[in-house]
C-alpha cells in the first residue's frame, strides 16, 4: 500500500469510526503531511507503507530537531507515528509497528515559577483584607510547604504548639512547623466553625483541591496581579527562599515530604539560575 493511501485510510478511520474532532483531524493530517513530505523527498521517494522502518521514522524526527523543533512537537509527532501503525498492524497491512521502536524525546525539564520574597511580602500585606480561612490556606500553603492535598486533607487533631502533622503521599506522616503568622490565622481560621476539618466550605464540608486552587488564583488576580498563582507555587516559594537563606537541602527535603533528595535538588537550580541572572545583568564582562 502507497503511503499517502495508507493516511487516507487512518485519518477516514479517526473520522468514521473514532469520531475524532475536527481539530485532532487536522493536527493529525498536517504532522502525517509532513511525515509523507519528508519520505518523498528521499532517493526514489516515499517507499510502500509496508517498507517503512525505525529507521525512516528517526530520520524523520532528526531533520525536525535539526529545524530546531521543540522537544513536545517531536514527542507529538512520534506519538501520531505510532497510532498510525498500530492502526495498519491491526488492519493486516504492516507486520509490526515501527515507531514502537524510537524512543520518545525527553521532555525538556522547566524551572518552577517562584515569587520572589518581596513579591509575597507585598501579596500577604494585601491579603489582611481576606477572610479568616483564605488568609490561613495562603499562610500555611507557604509557610509550611504543603502541598494542597495535604492541606485539606488537614484535621484540627493534626494541629499542634509550632508544628502540623501532615499526611503527604503514600499516607506517610511527617512533623512541619509553623511560625506566628499561619499561628494567628490558623487561629482565626478556626474561631468561624466547630467542624473537625481545617478548611471547610460555606455548608461545613471540607475544601476540595480544585476549590482552593480557585481561591490562591482569585487572590492572585487581586492582590498579584497575576491570573499564574497556584497552590505549588508558595511550595516553590517555600523550598527556594529557605534554600537562598542558607536552609540545608536534606533539612528541605524532610520539610517537603520528598521521598528522594533528587527532586528536592531542583530548587538549587532555580536558586542558581537567579545567580546567573544577577551576573549578566551587573557585571560589565557578563
Amino acid at each position: 500500500m502507497k503511503c499517502a493511501e495508507a493516511i487516507r485510510a487512518y485519518l477516514d478511520y479517526l473520522h468514521r469510526e473514532r469520531h475524532a474532532s475536527p481539530h485532532t483531524l487536522r493536527n493529525y493530517e498536517a504532522d502525517l503531511g509532513q511525515f509523507l513530505k519528508f519520505l518523498n523527498a528521499e532517493p526514489g521517494g516515499a517507499p510502500d507503507v509496508e517498507a517503512i522502518d525505525h529507521l525512516h521514522i528517526r530520520a524523520f524526527l532528526g531533520e525536525f530537531f535539526a529545524r530546531k523543533g521543540e522537544k513536545s512537537s517531536a514527542r507529538r509527532r512520534l506519538s501520531v507515528l505510532r497510532s498510525l501503525f498500530k492502526f495498519l498492524a491491526r488492519e493486516s497491512v504492516v507486520k509490526t509497528n515501527p515507531a514502537k521502536l524510537v524512543a520518545s524525546p525527553k521532555p525538556a525539564k522547566k524551572l518552577p515559577d517562584v515569587p520572589t520574597a518581596g513579591e509575597l511580602e507585598k501579596f500577604f500585606e494585601k491579603m489582611a483584607e481576606a477572610p479568616p480561612r483564605d488568609r490561613a490556606i495562603v499562610e500555611l500553603l507557604y509557610g509550611c510547604g504543603l502541598r494542597v492535598a495535604e492541606l485539606v486533607g488537614l484535621n484540627r487533631v493534626d494541629i499542634e504548639p509550632d508544628v502540623l502533622r501532615v499526611r503527604g503521599k503514600g499516607s506517610k506522616e511527617r512533623i512541619v512547623p509553623y511560625g506566628k503568622h499561619a499561628r494567628h490565622a490558623l487561629e482565626a481560621c478556626l474561631a468561624t466553625h466547630r467542624n473537625e476539618a481545617v478548611f471547610v466550605n460555606r455548608w461545613g464540608g471540607r475544601l476540595t483541591t480544585r476549590t482552593v486552587e480557585v481561591i490562591v488564583k482569585k487572590y492572585g488576580m487581586l492582590f498579584a496581579e497575576t491570573s499564574g498563582l497556584h497552590p505549588h507555587s508558595f511550595r516553590h516559594a517555600y523550598a527556594t527562599h529557605m534554600l537562598d537563606s542558607g536552609a540545608d537541602l536534606r533539612a528541605i527535603q524532610e520539610l517537603l515530604g520528598h521521598a528522594r533528595l533528587s527532586t528536592t535538588q531542583r530548587y538549587t537550580q532555580v536558586s542558581i539560575q537567579k545567580l546567573l541572572d544577577v551576573y549578566t545583568k551587573s557585571h560589565p564582562k557578563a
